[in-house]
């Protein structure tokens, strides 16, 4: 199983070979309420096509529901488009709009080629069907005690044996309590399991 690992500390400016993209959660609406259950499944007919609208114009390049977690329902990924963008064209999402779900989305800087191949089958032919896969994916919620300034001299050291860390786990396909940045109290980890098209997770070199 691949692992993608999410960190929410701000832009990871220590990562190499690290592209730029906007992640992010859509998370039960506090405000929501219980609701007849023809209504929602209306509601998320038109979610569907929404989601299926914004990967049409290449914006959204990622998206799936996230098993087992009461809060967050859903990971977005988009690429080629700026936060502030992100976050107009997913607010229109009728989730969002009936007060079912919230959006958090940020800037993130995450593997290379994420969604280029579902892009480039969905460019060949718009209709094309495509199968969900199951992936792990790590989120890493910021701590009191995560560094202000990640690229500051006192935090390569622990740094560095994360990225190492997190390269043994991708090749062995397990996470473990041993995460370096867990180890020294700057992050809170959490594991979902997560599904999404074939074709968005780029494939091991």
């Amino acid at each position: 199983m691949r692992f993608l690992i999410c960190f929410l500390l701000g832009a990871a400016m220590w990562a190499q070979e690290a592209s730029p993209y906007v992640f992010g959660f859509l998370r039960v609406n506090p405000n929501r309420k219980q609701i007849p259950a023809a209504e929602s499944e209306a509601i998320q007919e038109k979610h569907m096509a929404h989601l299926n609208q914004m990967a049409q114009s290449g914006a959204l390049i990622g998206a799936g529901p996230l098993m087992a977690s009461p809060d967050l329902r859903g990971v977005l990924i988009f690429k080629g488009v700026t936060l502030a963008e992100a976050v107009k064209m997913s607010s229109n999402d009728p989730v969002v709009t009936n007060q079912r779900l919230k959006v958090d989305l940020a800037d993130w800087m995450g593997t290379p080629g994420i969604g280029d191949a579902l892009a480039a089958q969905l460019k060949a032919d718009p209709k094309a069907k495509y199968a969900m896969t199951k992936h792990a994916l790590v989120v890493y919620w910021k701590t009191d005690r995560t560094p202000a300034d990640l690229t500051a001299p006192a935090a390569a050291p622990t740094l560095q044996a994360h990225m190492a860390f997190t390269k043994r786990l991708d090749q062995e396909g397990k996470f473990a309590a041993e995460e370096p940045m867990a180890k020294a109290g700057w992050v809170r980890t959490q594991a979902f399991e997560w599904f999404v098209a074939e074709g968005v997770m780029p494939e091991k070199k």
